[in-house]
C-alpha cells in the first residue's frame, strides 16, 4: 500500500510539473508563442498562399499567409472583399524585398514568424474576439479597416504598416534575433527604448496600467520599436498627421540618428539590413481600404514579388484543416530571455 502511495504521488508530481512547464512556456508577453511548429516552415519561405475559405479557423472563416504572417478575417457578420487581403499581403511581400543585404538574416527573421505562427486578424470597424486561436497562433493585435479611420487614408495606411510591423517585431525579430530584439527587460531593444525614455523622445505612460508585467513590457517594447521604425522609413512624416507627443517626439531618420545612438545602432545592424520601404503604389492603394473615396484597384495575383517573381505556391491552403495543423507543436520550449 505504501509503495502504491508512493507511485501515485510520484505521478501527481509529474503532471504538475508538466502543467506548470507548459504554463511557463505558453505565451512571452502575453501572445507571443515559446513552443515551435518547425514542420510549418516551407523549404522557401518567400512564399503567399491563395485567400481561402475555411472554418477551422474558428471564429475567423478567410485567411491569406504572407511569407509566415498569417492574415484571418471574416468573423461571423463580417465580410471583407479578398481583395483587402490581397492588398495588405502585397505590402508584406514588398517590406521583405529580394535586394535586401541581408537575405540570409532576412530569411531568418520570416522563418521565426512561420515557426512560432505569427498572426494578424483583420476586422471590419467591430472588432470582435478571436477565441480559441489565441492559444494556436502569435496573434499581438489586430488591423482594422474603415472604422475611426473612415475618411483617413493615410490613417489607414498607417493602421496597416503599424500592425505589420508589430507582427514582425514581436514574433520574427523577437525569436530569431533574441537578445538583439527580444521584448523582455535586458535585450537590446529594451536598452534603446529605455535611452528613448530618458532623453524624453519617447513616453510608455499610457501602458502603466497593463497589470502583468511581461505583457507590459512586451508592449512597451513593440509600440517603441514602431514609432523608431516608422521614422526611420521615412512613413511617419509622410503619413501620420498632427503630432504624437508625448508618447513619440521625433519625425525624421536624422532625428533618430542623433539622439538615439543606441537603437540607431541596431537598426543599422539588422533591420536596415532586412526590410524595404512598402511603394507608393501599394500605398495608396491600402489608403483606399478605408471605404469612402474610390475603391481600391483589384491587386495583382498572383504577386510577382520584384527580384522574385511569382511567389505563389504557400502549401497552407492545400491542407484539410490549416488552423488545426497550426496548432500543432514538435519542438522544444524556446523562452526568450536577455542575452
Amino acid at each position: 500500500q505504501n509503495m502504491q502511495n508512493f507511485w501515485n504521488l510520484c505521478l501527481l508530481l509529474l503532471v504538475v510539473v508538466a502543467v506548470v512547464d507548459a504554463q511557463q512556456c505558453a505565451t512571452t508577453g502575453g501572445c507571443i508563442l515559446n513552443t515551435p511548429n518547425n514542420a510549418n516552415v516551407p523549404s522557401d519561405p518567400y512564399v503567399v498562399s491563395d485567400v481561402t475559405e475555411d472554418d477551422t479557423c474558428t471564429p475567423f472563416n478567410k485567411f491569406l499567409r504572407v511569407y509566415g504572417l498569417l492574415l484571418v478575417s471574416d468573423p461571423s457578420g463580417q465580410n471583407l472583399p479578398e481583395n483587402t487581403l490581397k492588398w495588405i499581403a502585397h505590402a508584406v511581400t514588398e517590406l521583405f524585398p529580394a535586394s535586401a543585404s541581408d537575405v540570409d538574416l532576412q530569411k531568418k527573421v520570416i522563418e521565426a514568424m512561420y515557426r512560432y505562427r505569427a498572426a494578424l486578424p483583420v476586422f471590419q470597424s467591430n472588432v470582435m474576439s478571436s477565441g480559441p486561436l489565441d492559444t494556436k497562433l502569435s496573434m499581438c493585435d489586430i488591423i482594422t479597416i474603415g472604422g475611426e479611420n473612415r475618411g483617413n487614408p493615410d490613417g489607414q495606411i498607417m493602421e496597416v504598416y503599424e500592425h505589420i510591423i508589430h507582427a514582425v517585431t514581436d514574433v520574427g525579430l523577437h525569436h530569431a534575433l533574441p537578445s538583439d530584439w527580444g521584448v523582455v527587460t535586458g535585450t537590446r531593444i529594451h536598452a534603446a527604448m529605455r535611452e528613448a525614455v530618458d532623453k524624453g523622445v519617447y513616453s510608455a505612460a499610457d501602458y502603466a496600467s497593463i497589470p502583468d508585467e511581461g505583457e507590459r513590457t512586451r508592449v512597451e517594447i513593440q509600440e517603441f520599436a514602431y514609432w523608431a521604425l516608422s521614422t526611420v522609413q521615412g512613413m511617419h512624416s509622410l503619413f501620420f498627421k498632427g503630432s504624437a507627443a508625448p508618447e513619440w517626439t521625433l519625425t525624421a531618420a536624422a532625428e533618430v540618428k542623433s539622439q538615439l545612438p543606441v537603437f540607431w545602432e541596431l537598426h543599422e545592424r539588422t533591420t536596415a539590413k532586412i526590410l524595404g520601404v512598402i511603394s507608393t503604389a501599394t500605398l495608396t492603394q491600402v489608403g483606399k481600404l478605408q471605404g469612402t473615396e474610390a475603391d481600391p484597384e483589384a491587386a495583382q495575383w498572383p504577386i510577382l514579388a520584384v527580384g522574385r517573381g511569382d511567389v505563389s505556391g504557400d502549401p497552407l491552403g492545400n491542407s484539410d484543416s490549416p488552423c488545426l495543423a497550426l496548432g500543432t507543436t514538435n519542438g522544444d520550449c524556446n523562452i526568450v530571455t536577455a542575452g
